[in-house]
């Protein structure tokens, strides 16, 4: 129960559907990441201002987001003063590296490698997702579309590793059944349960770009192509008591979801059939 508290009021917190945004891929934004990438690690969007006190000092703790790819990007709402710091912050080889992050926390004048012709490319990129997101406060936190709290994130995480759960999985055992996401890892584990009668490719398009969640397909079928995906499917459906019918089914982090629940995970419009 305690896992589904607060699951939901993470979810809650987002009031704009995450396909109006624009999610950052390693491919692109590597330049924007404070630390290396970390391949099995959930991806959290920053917007900062260099003149923003909270957002120094959410710089000096770091640590913070070791358990994260943290994309950080410069959001100069605080006036002409942020918005020149943030120009000679695109001057740098690296808009989010150490030599700017230390000469924000020191509120001192930018110091560091300058870009042999100029970092445009990364100024354009960063601008386009200050446009996209249009931040109105800072330091402000996004996870798969959703504004989030990095309190709220961690609580999150601890409770996934601590929670009793009903059925616990080794995931690697299943991974023929996960959907490609574009390398994005979600905070949670989710199975759909869908039955060879419905065609799955609409469902699967939508669910690709939950970033919110790892999605897993679970299709049950007499007669598959690939007997091994087949053969996972049936496991899973057995493992959770699931039987072939014609509603879609829902597990998530091995708890068995019901129907009438999807709306306080905001599924109801991916899950439900209108």
């Amino acid at each position: 129960m305690r896992f589904l508290i607060i699951l939901c009021s993470f979810l809650a917190m987002g009031n704009v559907k995450a396909e109006n945004f624009i999610i950052p891929t390693q491919e692109k934004y590597s330049e924007f990441l404070i630390e290396p990438w970390k391949p099995n690690a959930a991806n959290v969007l920053v917007f900062k201002d260099p003149n923003c006190g909270y957002c120094i000092r959410a710089l000096k703790r770091l640590d913070k987001y070791k358990n994260y790819n943290v994309y950080m990007f410069w959001a100069p709402i605080l006036g002409s003063s942020s918005k020149r710091q943030v120009e000679a912050i695109f001057d740098c080889e690296k808009p989010s590296g150490d030599e700017v992050i230390l000469s924000v926390i020191n509120r001192e004048k930018i110091k560091c490698t300058k870009a042999e012709k100029g970092n445009n490319k990364l100024k354009a990129l960063n601008n386009e997702i200050v446009e996209n997101y249009n931040p109105q406060s800072v330091p402000s936190y996004y996870f798969g579309g959703q504004k989030v709290r990095l309190s709220t994130l961690n609580r999150f995480k601890v409770i996934n590793k601590t929670e009793t759960q009903s059925i616990k999985l080794d995931w690697k055992r299943y991974q023929k059944l996960k959907l490609d996401q574009n390398g994005h890892q979600g905070l949670a584990n989710a199975i759909i349960f869908v039955s060879d009668k419905k065609n799955t490719t609409p469902l699967q398009d939508k669910l690709k770009s939950d970033y919110r969640y790892n999605w897993y397909i679970a299709e049950s079928c007499t007669v598959c192509s690939d007997g091994a995906v087949n053969k996972r499917a049936t496991e899973l459906a057995l493992l959770f008591n699931i039987e072939q019918q014609d509603e879609l089914s829902l597990v998530i982090n091995g708890v068995v979801i019901e129907p009438e629940r999807y709306r306080e995970f905001k599924l109801e419009s991916l899950l439900v059939s209108k």
